[in-house]
């Protein structure tokens, strides 16, 4: 598990591919995370509201670290490209 120091900036990134192996963009892409201190969880659209494409099917939004704690972050396509990714760090 990757672990980074409160007050710290972590880039979260995904790719999306098609059914045929290729970059793809879905439809509507949103990276989710939970604070662990606040049990608050965050939904967030990308592009926009600080999220990225940085290329077709390649995406990135860059989270602030106020607190301690196991984070937990998913990323989800919908529509031309249904996919969806979990992970988490301390």
């Amino acid at each position: 598990m990757a672990s980074y120091e409160v007050g710290s900036q972590v880039r979260l990134s995904v790719s999306f591919y098609n059914l045929s192996d290729a970059l793809a963009d879905p439809t509507a892409v949103t990276v989710q995370y939970r604070n662990p201190q606040t049990l608050v969880n965050t939904s967030v659209a990308v592009p926009g509201s600080g999220g990225v494409k940085d290329s077709t099917g390649v995406y990135h939004y860059d989270l602030d670290l106020p607190n301690a704690g196991i984070w937990i972050y998913k990323w989800v396509g919908t529509g031309a490209v249904v996919a969806a990714k979990e992970d988490h760090f301390t």
